[in-house]
């Protein structure tokens, strides 16, 4: 899974450059759970072990960081 944003701003300038990140994170025996690549927007999770009947629901929070500009927020939901 990945984030993807546009921005408008002159692509040469450094007020153009998205950085992606995770601002809150949920943790299983002290790991992350998420993990983005700040500059693809790429999404990684964690592999669980799991009831194969039970359908995992996880959630976290993610931030598009724009040079220049406070962060934008925005919740992650993934699941059934």
């Amino acid at each position: 899974m990945d984030v993807r944003a546009t921005d408008y701003d002159d692509p040469t300038s450094d007020n153009a450059r998205l950085d992606y990140s995770i601002i809150l994170n949920k943790e299983i025996d002290g790991l992350p759970v998420f993990r983005i690549d700040p500059s693809s927007g790429k999404i990684f999770a964690m592999v669980l072990e799991q009831d194969h009947n039970a359908r995992p629901v996880l959630s976290g929070m993610r931030s598009l960081l724009k040079r220049g500009v406070d962060e934008t927020p925005l919740l992650l939901v993934v699941g059934p």
